[in-house]
């Protein structure tokens, strides 16, 4: 069975690099991203945008 392809917005990347956030929103929406990267990510096939320069590229990961 193929895997669903799912679009991997430039929020998701900051949210799993960034620092533990203080404001309590952000740190939740912090750890249910941490979470599924962890346990889900490797059921989909994950695309993103690349920007480089002013050219927008389709990245693969």
């Amino acid at each position: 069975m193929a895997k669903s392809s799912v679009y991997v917005e430039n929020t998701v990347v900051s949210y799993l690099t960034g620092r533990p956030s203080r404001n309590i929103v952000a740190a939740a929406w912090q750890e249910i991203t941490r979470d599924w990267w962890a346990l889900r990510r490797q059921h989909f096939t994950l695309f993103s945008v690349c920007r480089v320069g002013s050219t927008i590229l389709g990245c693969n990961h």
